[in-house]
């Protein structure tokens, strides 16, 4: 295991930035570090951004407020954040680790599964410094490694609705794959669609030609979705083969949508 040489704890942003931003030694923001604990890899110096007053989840007019360093399991627990973003956040990780693990660091890592999965479908949008860039999550998770960086907080648009469904071995363990699909529902119809899917381990994948069709034809059958699907990037690991994957993408494209339908069937105007 690597050992942390430089610890800071900065009062404030434009310090935090201002290290992290140092050319050397390479230096990487600390939220609730499960991430770096779980790989055993800690970079050379880290920024502890507990100081910052990034936590919290707030409803705004027209969005969702979620600061960076909000824990899942906070976001579990938030009331009125989208039913199933709360879920995601909970099959995201066990209890032990959602008490420490922050919305930020799951993000900025890359961790595919039902959280990520489900932003992307909600359509969350990130705010990063230095700047105040706020950018979607396609634009920013193939740049997520570059250093100098630093999540502060997500939006989450209002109007949209989001469904997920999932296999794993058991309740306890993490998703095999994960297909989550968010859309603005008006009289019906689906709108906006997006269709994101992942898994533990696995990439993150959002799937344009299966959310043309789910808008078009939101009861469609998991044979049509698997035309589309039948190459799909899901990669062999002990928790099953990239085939196994292949197979169950359709079956969950067709449970996610029935369940998104469902949902904003009870709730119009889902937020």
């Amino acid at each position: 295991m690597t050992r942390i040489n430089e610890y800071h704890r900065p009062p404030n942003l434009a310090e935090a930035l201002a290290l992290l931003g140092r050319s050397e030694p390479s230096t990487y923001p600390l939220g609730g570090g499960t991430h770096f604990r779980r790989s055993g890899a800690w970079p050379p110096a880290v920024v502890d951004l507990a100081a910052l007053n990034l936590a919290g989840a707030v409803r705004g007019e027209n969005a969702w407020f979620i600061g960076a360093t909000t824990t899942l399991e906070e976001i579990a627990a938030a009331e009125g954040l989208p039913d199933a973003l709360r879920r995601a956040a909970v099959r995201q990780a066990p209890r032990n680790i959602r008490q420490r693990a922050t919305l930020g660091g799951a993000v900025a890592s890359g961790d595919s599964g039902a959280l990520l999965s489900c932003l992307i479908a909600l359509e969350a949008r990130l705010m990063v410094e230095p700047g105040g860039q706020l950018m979607s999550l396609d634009m920013y998770l193939p740049n997520r490694t570059q250093p100098g960086h630093l999540i502060t907080a997500c939006f989450l648009p209002h109007g949209r609705a989001c469904a997920f469904a999932e296999i794993s071995r058991t309740l306890a363990d993490l998703p095999i794959l994960v297909v989550a699909i968010g859309a603005s529902v008006v009289d019906g119809q689906l709108h906006g669609t997006i269709v994101a899917a992942g898994g533990a381990d696995q990439p993150i994948v959002v799937m344009h030609e299966v959310a043309r069709l789910v808008t078009a034809i939101p009861e469609l059958h998991a044979a049509e979705v698997a035309a589309v699907t039948s190459q799909a990037p899901w990669l062999d690991d002990a928790r099953g083969s990239g085939d196994y994957r292949r197979e169950m993408t359709p079956i969950l494209v067709k449970r996610a949508a029935t369940e998104l339908l469902a949902a904003a069937a009870e709730v119009p105007h889902a937020g």
